[in-house]
């Protein structure tokens, strides 16, 4: 099932391409390490999962332009870009611009970052809160993005608050769980 909704602040299409998300890709690994003894990680190329193991294990970053716990509550769902839907979605193939290639990913555990305000506050998910939510698809009217970029897996707030975490990291560097 599809819904519409309506935009709130974020990047332009255009800004987003030109992003870069290595300090972003920095902080996560920080924050795995040390808050859920996740394996070592390295980078992933530009188009590729952000932070990736030797093993089928990794995770994808992503950096918010508004406070996403409350843009979440009072849209009343989570959100992540159904573009990324590859990582969770267990097919053995994804759509590209060239066609349909093999989804490297296809028996990976993916978690989920996204971070927001000064890189000062991030929402935690593991790969199997997505999963189990992975065919909710909401449509969100976003000017200046294409039609495929306007597509999102959304978790319900009354469920995800439960199993998202919130974590914000204090003026010491160390982070904290907080309460949605």
């Amino acid at each position: 099932m599809i819904r519409k909704e309506i935009k709130v602040g974020s990047f332009s299409q255009s800004e987003s391409k030109d992003y870069s998300d290595i300090l972003d890709r920095e902080i996560a690994r920080s924050f795995l390490y040390q808050h859920k003894q996740f394996v070592p990680l390295r980078f992933g190329g530009t188009y590729d999962l952000d932070l990736l193991s030797n093993t089928p294990i990794g995770c994808d970053v992503e950096f918010l332009t508004f406070n996403a716990v409350l843009s979440f509550r009072n849209d009343n769902g989570f959100r992540i870009p159904k573009r990324k839907e590859h990582y969770w979605s267990g097919n053995d193939f994804r759509s590209g611009k060239n066609g349909p290639w093999k989804n490297v990913y296809k028996n990976w555990s993916v978690d989920y970052i996204q971070l927001f305000g000064d890189r000062d506050n991030l929402l935690y998910y593991k790969s199997e809160v997505i999963k189990e939510h992975f065919g909710n698809v909401i449509y969100r009217d976003i000017p200046g993005w294409d039609e495929k970029n306007r597509y999102f897996i959304q978790i319900p707030y009354n469920k995800g608050k439960d199993v998202v975490e919130h974590w914000v990291r204090d003026v010491n560097g160390i982070w904290n769980k907080n309460q949605l």
